[in-house]
């Protein structure tokens, strides 16, 4: 739920509470969220490796494709919209989608790749760390990093392209 107050976005998600202010300068609000969200999923990476969370809750996976998918798109959407290296010729919600999808399914498929690539290099030493269990974890993560980047390009649309 997202609801406007004096000056501020509020948007309720269960216990979750963020708070953005439209008053700030656009760019930098999406600067501010978009370091914010890299910072979390670093140090949440960290304590998922740290403290096995990954193997105790089969959730997290899902969750942290997620971020990933909405930190990459919301990245690519920021890249295109406010560098000074590209000049933006296209601004519909279609173009703002499909760039937010295309960045995180290549990142995405990258990332599987990795996964793949270390699983194939602890087996050739004779350890078995099993990042990839099988196809549909795969799908599933490509999945969640789609849908991430999805909310990402409404995310943008509604809070910091210009209107």
């Amino acid at each position: 739920m997202v609801v406007l107050t004096e000056g501020y976005y509020i948007i309720k998600l269960g216990l979750l509470r963020v708070t953005i202010s439209y008053r700030m300068e656009r760019n930098r609000s999406l600067e501010f969220f978009i370091g914010g969200l890299i910072s979390f999923i670093f140090v949440a990476q960290i304590v998922a490796l740290a403290y096995f969370l990954y193997w105790e809750f089969w959730w997290f996976d899902i969750v942290m494709h997620f971020l990933g998918g909405l930190f990459v798109g919301l990245l690519a959407t920021y890249l295109y919209y406010h560098s000074r290296f590209i000049e933006p010729k296209h601004f519909s919600f279609i173009f703002i989608l499909l760039l937010s999808l295309g960045a995180s399914a290549l990142i995405g498929v990258l990332w599987e790749l990795f996964e793949f690539a270390s699983d194939q290099f602890a087996i050739s030493i004779g350890r078995r760390i099993e990042l990839q269990q099988e196809f549909q974890d795969t799908l599933g993560d490509l999945f969640f990093d789609l849908i991430g980047a999805f909310v990402g390009a409404l995310m943008y649309k509604t809070l910091w392209r210009k209107k």
